[in-house]
């Protein structure tokens, strides 16, 4: 059975994924799932929408939260490093 989630990561992130694609189609492939990036207005908030299998969802997302942890914590640390 197909399912869906939506996962509503930081600006930031979305725009680090926007410009990493070869990563999301490599966590597509190995996870067998489908990612897709809202384009949506300004008004309501960006999200990566996962469809796939249940269990396989959960791995990407856990996946794509640990990349945007990491990528958090790298601004932190080059912020607090000035």
């Amino acid at each position: 059975m197909i399912s869906c989630i939506r996962f509503y990561p930081f600006a930031e992130t979305i725009e680090y994924f926007k410009s990493e694609h070869t990563l999301l189609r490599n966590i597509e492939l190995d996870n067998e799932v489908t990612i897709e990036l809202s384009s949506k207005n300004i008004i309501t908030p960006k999200f990566i929408t996962i469809k796939g299998k249940l269990d396989n969802i959960h791995k990407t997302r856990i996946i794509l939260q640990d990349i945007e942890k990491n990528n958090l914590r790298e601004v932190f640390m080059n912020f607090n490093n000035r």
